[in-house]
């Protein structure tokens, strides 16, 4: 294999295990939080019975690695979920997000830029390294 392609092959599986480990530890940070999201969604007149069906509705019931491997599968799937605040979909909260990075100057490929004054920085370097003290 070639070594630039054995590169990026570990680089792509740095990043996912990387994400991975993310994803683990908001799960685990936003899972000790105290307080009660079915609460915090209801209200504080919410009833008994009301908290009891948001609970079933969000699957806040299931144990934790039940709920995480779950949101995992949907998010392997290209499930993002829906967010609790707004109840739209993340994925196209995020799509909408996403076409306004592209189409930013700087936003898609800012790395082109950089290329661009690498090169035009290249000459003056090889200049300067041809000189003695």
């Amino acid at each position: 294999m070639h070594p630039i392609v054995k590169l990026i092959a570990q680089r792509l599986a740095l990043g996912l295990l990387l994400l991975f480990a993310a994803s683990i530890l908001i799960f685990v940070g936003t899972s000790i939080l105290p307080g009660d999201v079915a609460q915090s969604i209801l209200g504080q007149s919410a009833t008994p019975e009301a908290l009891a069906n948001m609970r079933r509705e969000l699957g806040l019931n299931d144990p934790a690695m039940t709920r995480y491997f779950a949101w995992l599968g949907g998010v392997l799937q290209g499930d993002l979920g829906t967010a609790l605040t707004n109840g739209r979909d993340i994925a196209e909260s995020l799509g909408g997000r996403l076409k306004n990075t592209l189409s930013s100057p700087s936003g898609p490929l800012p790395s082109l830029y950089h290329w661009r004054s690498f090169w035009a920085c290249w000459p003056c370097a090889i200049k300067t390294a041809g000189r003695t003290n």
